[in-house]
């Protein structure tokens, strides 16, 4: 993947899928006539994440709109050295850049790379979106 980036970044360390989803269970008043059911819903902090993502989105490439097949690249720089799951972070990346309207979808994305990088304090997460014009289940440049 050596196209030119169609947009980079440098994004704030963004919450987990654990954090960045909310569910609670509401109970109808006139519960058991009507069942319980869940509500799922983003976060405060899922929230504030998006706010920040599109105002840096805003920024650098205000008015685009990115469409077609889409790879991405992204260098996750922990805050600290715990444990975390890289896998936790895609999804609120994805939709918080959905959110800030730099793209229709994120199932534009047919190439997904991601990659731990330096522990910096703070965090950061440094992401590189490119043209798709590889052949769906292409594995060519992986092997």
């Amino acid at each position: 993947m050596t196209d030119k980036p169609l947009f980079f970044a440098t994004l704030p360390y963004g919450p987990s899928m654990n954090m960045y989803w909310r569910s609670r269970v509401i109970v109808p008043k006139d519960y058991p006539k009507r069942k319980a059911f869940a509500n799922t819903y983003v976060s405060e902090e899922g929230i504030a994440f998006q706010m920040s993502v599109k105002a840096i989105v805003h920024a650098k490439a205000f008015g685009l709109k990115l469409t077609g097949r889409l790879a991405i690249n992204l260098l996750i720089n922990p805050p600290d050295k715990r444990a975390r799951d890289l896998d936790n972070l895609l999804k609120p990346i994805l939709d918080a850049l959905m959110y800030a309207g730099l793209y229709e979808d994120d199932s534009q994305f047919d190439a997904i790379f991601i990659r731990r990088g330096q522990v910096i304090k703070g965090g950061s997460m440094l992401v590189q979106i490119i043209q798709d014009n590889h052949a769906p289940g292409s594995v060519s440049e992986l092997f």
